[in-house]
């Protein structure tokens, strides 16, 4: 695929597939591997019912991708095209090389040096539309800059965003993600150090409360020092 206006070229290399049709069942399955953008990846595909999947009614569907530590995904769950976009089931999704994956989708990421490290995201997603629910969600990213965890459930509905749940947040180091938000907030204040943090969140729309938190930092704020 080449986008002309752009010049970003995707190509896929070293297709194989073995594919199974079970009638009775209605039960489409296809496993194999490939090689996106120079990544090997393995791929597992299933559709159940076939007919479903061609009318945009409800099917069931089963899909795991595997490339290493660069990539690990899984979705299952029940889907439906129309009228309206629905899916319903568990999710999970884990890579450590995050700016090689968006360079490969034609994706520049700010500072990536600095976004290398495991990443992983989990939980049961429901989306209807345009509004999504993730509960029983846990996400966890170690970094070189932060180390964050989080678990509990996040959403959006009625272009309102939400959250709820336990976060442990740890900046290792302040200044390259100071850095970073200086391409979207040139005026951000330098800063360096180190900080940590933890508590419950929660954030539904603009309404926020912080609950249960604790903050230490040491931290460096242009001439100022500050450390507790």
């Amino acid at each position: 695929y080449l986008d002309r206006r752009t010049g970003f070229k995707q190509s896929i290399e070293g297709l194989s597939a073995r594919a199974s049709l079970i009638a009775d069942e209605q039960n489409l399955s296809a496993s194999g591997d490939l090689i996106w953008q120079g990544l090997p990846l393995n791929y597992a595909l299933s559709l159940s019912p076939v007919e479903a999947a061609l009318s945009g009614g409800s099917m069931s569907v089963s899909l795991d991708l595997d490339a290493d530590t660069a990539l690990k995904a899984s979705v299952s769950g029940a889907v439906q095209i129309s009228p309206n976009l629905t899916f319903q089931g568990p999710v999970s999704v884990s890579t450590n090389a995050l700016p090689s994956l968006a360079d490969k989708a034609g994706v520049t990421i700010t500072a990536a040096d600095q976004l290398i490290g495991p990443m992983s995201l989990s939980g049961d997603l429901v989306v209807v539309g345009d509004a999504f629910a993730f509960s029983n969600a846990r996400a966890s990213v170690d970094l070189p800059a932060v180390a964050a965890q989080f678990v509990g459930q996040t959403g959006y509905q009625q272009a309102l965003p939400n959250v709820a749940g336990q976060f442990n947040l740890d900046v290792k180091q302040a200044a390259p993600i100071v850095e970073a938000v200086k391409a979207f907030v040139p005026e951000v204040l330098p800063l360096s150090g180190t900080a940590k943090a933890y508590g419950q969140i929660m954030l539904v729309g603009s309404d926020f409360d912080l609950t249960g938190a604790a903050a230490s930092a040491n931290l460096d704020v242009g001439s100022l020092s500050f450390a507790g």
